[in-house]
Protein backbone atom coordinates (compact mmCIF):
# COMPACT_ATOMS: atom_id res chain seq x y z
CA UNK A 1 0.00 0.00 0.00
CA UNK A 2 3.00 2.30 0.41
CA UNK A 3 3.23 2.44 -3.38
CA UNK A 4 -0.38 3.63 -3.51
CA UNK A 5 0.53 6.42 -1.11
CA UNK A 6 3.38 7.48 -3.38
CA UNK A 7 1.07 7.41 -6.44
CA UNK A 8 -1.54 9.50 -4.61
CA UNK A 9 1.17 11.99 -3.63
CA UNK A 10 2.35 12.27 -7.24
CA UNK A 11 -1.19 12.72 -8.58
CA UNK A 12 -1.94 15.26 -5.85
CA UNK A 13 1.16 17.23 -6.84
CA UNK A 14 0.03 17.16 -10.48
CA UNK A 15 -3.43 18.41 -9.46
CA UNK A 16 -1.85 21.31 -7.57
CA UNK A 17 0.40 22.21 -10.50
CA UNK A 18 -2.56 22.12 -12.89
CA UNK A 19 -4.57 24.24 -10.46
CA UNK A 20 -1.78 26.80 -10.48
CA UNK A 21 -1.84 26.81 -14.28
CA UNK A 22 -5.62 27.34 -14.20
CA UNK A 23 -5.18 30.31 -11.88
CA UNK A 24 -2.43 31.72 -14.08
CA UNK A 25 -4.69 31.40 -17.12
CA UNK A 26 -7.67 33.14 -15.56
CA UNK A 27 -8.62 36.57 -14.31
CA UNK A 28 -6.98 36.18 -10.89
CA UNK A 29 -3.40 35.62 -12.01
CA UNK A 30 -2.24 39.01 -10.75
CA UNK A 31 -2.97 42.66 -11.36
CA UNK A 32 -4.29 44.00 -14.66
CA UNK A 33 -0.75 44.35 -16.05
CA UNK A 34 0.24 40.77 -15.21
CA UNK A 35 0.64 38.52 -18.21
CA UNK A 36 -1.42 35.35 -18.35
CA UNK A 37 -0.11 31.93 -19.32
CA UNK A 38 -1.76 32.08 -22.72
CA UNK A 39 -3.51 28.76 -22.13
CA UNK A 40 -7.26 28.50 -22.62
CA UNK A 41 -8.76 28.78 -19.12
CA UNK A 42 -11.66 26.47 -20.01
CA UNK A 43 -9.35 23.73 -21.30
CA UNK A 44 -7.03 24.08 -18.30
CA UNK A 45 -10.00 23.92 -15.92
CA UNK A 46 -11.18 20.72 -17.58
CA UNK A 47 -7.72 19.15 -17.44
CA UNK A 48 -7.46 20.12 -13.75
CA UNK A 49 -10.92 18.64 -13.06
CA UNK A 50 -9.98 15.40 -14.84
CA UNK A 51 -6.88 15.06 -12.69
CA UNK A 52 -8.97 15.78 -9.58
CA UNK A 53 -11.37 12.96 -10.48
CA UNK A 54 -8.41 10.58 -10.82
CA UNK A 55 -7.08 11.72 -7.44
CA UNK A 56 -10.41 11.33 -5.66
CA UNK A 57 -10.97 7.92 -7.25
CA UNK A 58 -7.53 6.72 -6.18
CA UNK A 59 -8.01 8.10 -2.67
CA UNK A 60 -11.37 6.37 -2.23
CA UNK A 61 -9.96 3.11 -3.60
CA UNK A 62 -7.00 3.28 -1.21
CA UNK A 63 -9.29 4.04 1.72
CA UNK A 64 -11.41 0.97 0.92
CA UNK A 65 -8.27 -1.11 0.36
CA UNK A 66 -6.79 -0.07 3.70
CA UNK A 67 -10.02 -0.97 5.49
CA UNK A 68 -10.22 -4.33 3.70
CA UNK A 69 -6.62 -5.17 4.63
CA UNK A 70 -7.15 -4.20 8.26
CA UNK A 71 -4.59 -1.40 8.20
CA UNK A 72 -3.92 0.45 11.45
CA UNK A 73 -6.55 3.00 12.44
CA UNK A 74 -4.15 5.94 12.04
CA UNK A 75 -3.61 4.97 8.38
CA UNK A 76 -7.27 4.43 7.51
CA UNK A 77 -8.15 7.64 9.35
CA UNK A 78 -5.52 9.58 7.36
CA UNK A 79 -7.02 8.20 4.12
CA UNK A 80 -10.54 9.13 5.23
CA UNK A 81 -9.42 12.66 6.12
CA UNK A 82 -7.83 13.02 2.69
CA UNK A 83 -11.04 11.91 0.96
CA UNK A 84 -13.14 14.33 3.03
CA UNK A 85 -10.76 17.24 2.35
CA UNK A 86 -10.74 16.41 -1.37
CA UNK A 87 -14.53 16.27 -1.55
CA UNK A 88 -14.83 19.57 0.33
CA UNK A 89 -12.29 21.13 -1.99
CA UNK A 90 -14.26 19.81 -4.96
CA UNK A 91 -17.42 21.53 -3.74
CA UNK A 92 -15.52 24.82 -3.43
CA UNK A 93 -14.02 24.28 -6.89
CA UNK A 94 -17.42 23.73 -8.50
CA UNK A 95 -18.86 26.77 -6.70
CA UNK A 96 -16.02 29.01 -7.86
CA UNK A 97 -16.25 27.76 -11.45
CA UNK A 98 -20.02 28.07 -11.79
CA UNK A 99 -20.24 31.34 -9.81
CA UNK A 100 -17.91 33.11 -12.24
CA UNK A 101 -14.70 32.97 -10.15
CA UNK A 102 -15.47 35.41 -7.32
CA UNK A 103 -12.13 36.31 -5.74
CA UNK A 104 -13.13 35.29 -2.20
CA UNK A 105 -14.08 31.78 -3.35
CA UNK A 106 -10.81 31.55 -5.31
CA UNK A 107 -8.93 32.37 -2.08
CA UNK A 108 -10.94 29.70 -0.24
CA UNK A 109 -10.05 27.22 -3.00
CA UNK A 110 -6.35 28.10 -2.63
CA UNK A 111 -6.62 27.44 1.12
CA UNK A 112 -8.28 24.13 0.29
CA UNK A 113 -5.36 23.27 -2.00
CA UNK A 114 -3.02 23.69 0.97
CA UNK A 115 -5.25 21.43 3.05
CA UNK A 116 -5.31 18.78 0.30
CA UNK A 117 -1.52 18.80 0.14
CA UNK A 118 -1.23 18.61 3.92
CA UNK A 119 -3.71 15.71 4.09
CA UNK A 120 -1.84 13.97 1.24
CA UNK A 121 1.47 14.22 3.07
CA UNK A 122 -0.22 13.08 6.29
CA UNK A 123 -1.41 9.92 4.51
CA UNK A 124 2.03 9.30 3.02
CA UNK A 125 3.62 9.70 6.45
CA UNK A 126 1.02 7.41 8.06
CA UNK A 127 1.76 4.75 5.42
CA UNK A 128 5.52 4.97 5.95
CA UNK A 129 7.14 2.30 8.07
CA UNK A 130 8.36 3.48 11.46
CA UNK A 131 11.99 4.47 11.62
CA UNK A 132 14.20 1.67 12.86
CA UNK A 133 15.60 2.03 16.34
CA UNK A 134 18.44 -0.36 15.52
CA UNK A 135 21.83 1.28 15.53
CA UNK A 136 20.54 4.48 17.06
CA UNK A 137 22.48 6.32 19.71
CA UNK A 138 20.94 5.16 22.99
CA UNK A 139 22.56 7.73 25.25
CA UNK A 140 20.31 9.98 27.30
CA UNK A 141 20.32 13.43 25.71
CA UNK A 142 17.84 15.02 28.10
CA UNK A 143 18.77 18.16 30.01
CA UNK A 144 18.36 16.30 33.29
CA UNK A 145 21.26 14.00 32.47
CA UNK A 146 23.68 16.91 32.07
CA UNK A 147 23.28 18.17 35.62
Amino acid sequence: MRTAGIVITAVSAAVLVLGTVVTGSGPHSGDTKASRTGFDPEAMSQLHADAVFVLVGLSIAVWFGLRALGAPLRVTRAAAVLVLVELSQGVVGFVQYFAGLPWYVVILHMLGACLVWTATLNLLLAMSPPRSQAGSDERDHSLASTA
